[in-house]
């Protein structure tokens, strides 16, 4: 596998991962330290990382101990509506840390439906 640097970052400055950086990040809870989910339309299943850091991906330190504190308490204690709402809020925490680097992320959050959706200009039902 490739370590150099993905050539063309765009505006991902200091990106340093040796796939290109995502264009479709998805929140969503895992038994594991995983809560952000690469489903760029264009990633290489073989070579591109699927789980995202969110230090790779420099959010802020708050929001990521925001989140890997709601995903520690994924099926804690069942998924409570409470437990979903947060991280619903949470997604639309993430998407204007991308905004306002101009990067273009498409934020979803996998809901507890199973259902993807972008967050950006939504509301939640």
């Amino acid at each position: 596998m490739d370590t150099e640097p993905w050539p063309d970052p765009g505006a991902w400055h200091g990106w340093t991962e040796p796939w290109p950086p995502p264009t479709v990040v998805v929140l969503m809870a895992e038994h594991a330290d995983v809560v952000l989910w690469n489903r760029s339309p264009v990633r290489s299943p073989w070579h591109d990382s699927y789980t995202l850091d969110p230090r790779v991906l420099r959010l802020s330190d708050r929001l990521t101990a925001r989140l890997f504190d709601w995903n520690d308490r994924y099926g804690a204690h069942g998924t409570s509506r409470t437990w979903i709402d947060e991280g619903w809020a949470l997604a639309h925490d993430v998407q204007p840390e991308f905004d306002a680097r101009g990067l273009d992320v498409e934020v979803r959050y996998h809901d507890g439906d199973g259902s993807e959706p972008a967050v950006r200009g939504r509301r939640r039902t």
